[in-house]
């Protein structure tokens, strides 16, 4: 090998190649064993680089004297290939894509992963301790896709709260080797950004052979239905506080309404019959032909609800194939789980509907009858935008129980306005049209009923002309609310006069 180092020609340029290939494999062995930013594109920088500067060194090192043999002629290559390996490992290269961890003091171990955790049904990745990525199994490259990955830093893939909080984690796991579980976060898909999932994390140190933290590794785990059905329950407990505050129809459905925005829907509009406005008792079952509706609540995600056709108190025309019509014919709900604003029949002659389906991208629409005892009283309309999922099964469930819940609070408020109205009536009846009180008194009178949430009270007043120009002025309070208030106020007025 010294004779063709200096045999000149052809084979001592191969020889002194060669000789470049063993300086510059030392110092990327010892970089490969002991640092962990140790890249494929930093080992070949290291080796290729040394073996130039041997070839070259060959070239300038005759004019260098007592320098021009030895050992002396490999150490330009063996400084060239370290400080090629480390640029290039730590600012151009990346972690290799196949999964493999160098442990510090332990040699570059091999961790050929196995298929099963490979295609592992959660996802899975391994960072190094500057919490750059490593190696990212398939489900989790299914979120955000490998290429996105790898070499970087979790700041640099996540969205800019959500890598904070997961750099917060990890830091402290590799700092405390604490483990942390099932730390839950909200967030889209890659594919679908959009579809807003729920994921659980659990983050993990990584040591070597002599407990030294070197890495992090975690896993997730698609939470979605659980979250969801935390959810639903939340919303369920909350219309349940929160619809059927007072007894009035149009407060209650505004509730509905109110409850429902946006956590079920982009808007939401509660129309019902005339006949329950005014307290009156709806036939059993499904309603006529022609319904006389009234918008009683209204909400959307937009300030203003500009989706609505109608205010709040006013007539409410639909059309005959409109869904609203149909779901009070068929008293049952009803669901286009896709609609086409330019396809569907009804978008074009059910006009200001199909005018506000179009405005606004609705793309998916659920109606469902606000009925209870047996009782048709109107219809809860649901829609949403384009850019959320349409309706599943488990939202027409949940839509429909909160609706359940607010047909009762409906019905309640409608008996509790007739039975007022009947009070205000009996109690009208039976107070006096027009004072007298003889010539030995004028009297005037003024009564204003009582605005109590509690009804109509039992309060009266009235003069009794008597012999010798005496008058009996009367003021009396039955104790109670209501319709029976009012026909004992009625007795006691007649009792007082006798």
């Amino acid at each position: 090998f010294l004779i063709a180092l200096h045999a000149g020609g052809l084979l001592s340029i191969v020889a002194y190649a060669w000789a470049g290939f063993g300086a510059a494999f030392g110092p990327v062995v010892v970089l490969s064993l002991y640092w962990p930013r140790m890249t494929w594109a930093g080992a070949m920088a290291g080796i290729v680089s040394g073996a130039a500067t041997v070839l070259l060194w060959e070239r300038i090192n005759p004019l260098l004297g007592p320098l021009e043999s030895g050992i002396y002629e490999m150490v330009p290559g063996v400084l060239v290939a370290t400080g090629a390996a480390l640029f290039f490992g730590r600012f151009v290269g990346r972690p290799p894509k196949r999964a493999f961890w160098r442990m510090p003091g332990g040699g570059v171990s091999q961790l050929m992963l196995v298929p099963s955790l490979t295609h592992a049904p959660v996802g899975m990745a391994v960072l190094d301790t500057d919490l750059r990525y490593v190696w990212v199994n398939e489900p989790l490259d299914r979120l955000i896709p490998l290429e996105q990955r790898l070499g970087r830093q979790v700041k640099e893939v996540l969205p800019k709260e959500e890598g904070q909080a997961f750099e917060e984690k990890m830091q402290s796991v590799l700092e405390t080797g604490a483990p942390v579980i099932d730390y839950e976060f909200r967030g889209p898909r890659y594919a679908d950004p959009r579809r807003k999932r729920a994921f659980s994390a659990s983050f993990f140190v990584m040591k070597d052979r002599q407990g030294r933290h070197v890495g992090i590794w975690y896993m997730i785990i698609d939470v979605t239905e659980r979250w969801q059905a935390q959810e639903r329950l939340a919303l369920l407990n909350d219309a349940a506080v929160r619809i059927g505050t007072t007894l009035d129809v149009t407060r209650t459905a505004q509730e509905l309404a109110d409850e429902a925005v946006p956590a079920l829907a982009d808007f939401v509009a509660v129309d019902v019959l005339d006949s329950v406005m005014r307290g009156e008792e709806p036939a059993p079952g499904p309603v006529g032909m022609t319904p006389v509706l009234r918008r009683a609540g209204q909400q959307s995600v937009r300030e203003g609800c500009p989706e609505a056709s109608w205010a709040v108190g006013e007539a409410v025309r639909r059309a005959p194939s409109s869904p609203v019509t149909r779901c009070l014919l068929q008293s049952r709900t009803l669901v286009e789980r896709t609609l086409d604003p330019f396809t569907s029949p009804w978008v074009m002659e059910d006009q200001p509907l199909g005018a506000s389906v179009r405005a606004f991208d609705f793309r998916s629409l659920m109606v469902i009858p606000v009925r209870a005892r047996g009782v048709t009283m109107g219809v809860a309309t649901f829609a949403r935008s384009q850019d959320r999922e349409p309706f599943e099964e488990d939202d027409v469930r949940l839509a429909e129980e909160i609706v359940s819940h607010a047909a009762v609070c409906v019905d309640n408020a409608r008996r509790f306005t007739r039975e007022r109205t009947a009070a205000r009536s009996m109690q009208s009846f039976l107070l006096p049209r027009q004072l007298t009180a003889g010539s030995a008194l004028e009297v005037a009178s003024w009564y204003l009923p009582t605005d109590a949430p509690s009804g109509v009270g039992g309060d009266w007043f009235d003069a009794i002309p008597l012999s010798g120009a005496r008058v009996a002025l009367v003021v009396g309070d039955v104790v109670g609310h209501g319709i029976n208030a009012a026909a004992t106020m009625g007795r006691l007025r007649t009792a007082v006069r006798t």
